[in-house]
């Protein structure tokens, strides 16, 4: 079913909380989990199920999904060449369920929106963690995958001494909310019509970012009034969805996550978490999820 207006209201992704003291300082090639808790099933301790089983969020199979993803920016030094002030991308992953899950999850006092819907014929028993100890460790069978993007190739030859068969390649997808850069144009909301001096800037959302006016500014440049949210519309492919964040900049790989004052990634503290401890996470600010229902 298709987004319907009329009962799809906004599901909010964001990473577990405290999430900035789990990675500070860890490999920033490890990406952050939205929502990155534990699977109900796993954390119940139900036999099959993994410990360090992830949770998703549970999404109609085939229907079209929105998400709006707010603009985090990587904060760097801008002389520093080697990282260029950019975003976050991010990754989304799916996963399927048996009808089993389902049972599960609507037994358990699990809201509406939480329950599992299913779409593997039954629940069958994978490999085992451990093949020394199969019947301590053996999993329940659960795939996920990556949203990709199909590649076409050009038309091949068509001459008959050559193979003419086309090729299609699948690659993983990323989405980058491309903002352009740390600069302050990236914020600028319009002028008000008053008679303020120096003139105020008009705001399109409130209570994402501080919004100070700047009296010493000719034009308050910086001040945070434009849209910061990018819409994008795709199909749901699981039963499950997950969102993976990272730095964009493949540069910046190399640097470890770091959450504190003046560091790369306090931005997305700022966005996602407590920005460095000052304030708790706003609750209404994420990845906003409006699906079909099932």
């Amino acid at each position: 079913m298709l987004v319907d207006p009329q009962y799809s209201t906004a599901r909010i992704l964001k990473p577990f909380t405290g999430f900035e003291t789990k990675y500070q300082g860890k490999s920033s090639a490890v990406p952050i989990a939205f929502p990155g808790t534990i699977d109900r099933q796993a954390a119940d301790g139900v036999p099959g199920f993994d410990p360090h089983l992830l949770a998703g969020l549970p999404v109609p199979l085939g229907s079209r999904i929105m998400i709006w993803i707010p603009l985090a920016l990587v904060n760097v030094d801008e002389t520093d060449e080697d990282l260029d002030p950019t975003a976050y991308t991010y990754q989304i992953v799916w996963r399927l369920r048996s009808s089993t899950d389902y049972i599960y999850t609507s037994t358990q006092n699990v809201p509406v929106d939480e329950q599992l819907v299913g779409h593997l014929r039954k629940r069958d028993q994978g490999a085992p963690n451990d093949p020394a100890d199969p019947t301590a460790t053996q999993r329940i069978f659960l795939p996920s995958a990556l949203k990709t993007i199909a590649y076409e190739q050009a038309e091949p030859s068509a001459d008959p001494e050559v193979n003419a068969n086309g090729s299609i390649n699948l690659r993983g997808e990323l989405v980058t909310p491309c903002g352009g850069s740390s600069d302050s144009s990236l914020w600028q909301g319009p002028l008000l019509p008053t008679a303020d001096s120096p003139p105020n800037v008009g705001l399109t959302g409130q209570g994402v970012l501080p919004q100070l006016q700047d009296p010493s500014s000719t034009l308050n440049e910086g001040v945070p009034g434009g849209p910061i949210y990018h819409p994008y519309w795709f199909d749901a492919e699981g039963d499950e969805m997950m969102i993976f964040a990272r730095r964009a900049t493949p540069a910046a790989f190399a640097v470890p996550w770091d959450f504190t004052d003046n560091t790369l990634d306090l931005g997305f503290s700022n966005i996602y978490g407590t920005n460095n401890g000052a304030r708790p996470p706003i609750p209404s600010v994420g990845i906003y999820v409006f699906t079909g229902t099932p």
